[in-house]
């Protein structure tokens, strides 16, 4: 059961599902904003990650949004770079 989780989390990591635990807390600390925040910003964006990324950018761009710094989502995440 642990591989089956381990696999299909590491499957996909495109899209961000806000009901499970897991993806909220690793996405939360990725991105550098709170549980609440991100469920918004997929409300708004989508669960695409690249849609999320885009719409957090814009928000803090706008001010929108506060930044929740953590050293471990600059180590656990860099988005992939759009050809």
């Amino acid at each position: 059961m642990a591989a089956e989780r381990s696999k299909s989390v590491q499957a996909d990591r495109t899209q961000i599902n806000v009901n499970d635990a897991h993806d909220v807390r690793y996405w939360s600390e990725a991105l550098g904003v709170t549980h609440d925040m991100l469920h918004d910003l997929v409300r708004h964006a989508g669960p695409e990650i690249d849609d999320v990324d885009d719409e957090l950018r814009r928000r803090r761009a706008t001010g929108g949004c506060e930044l929740v710094v953590s050293i471990t989502s600059v180590v656990k995440y860099r988005l992939p770079s759009r050809a």
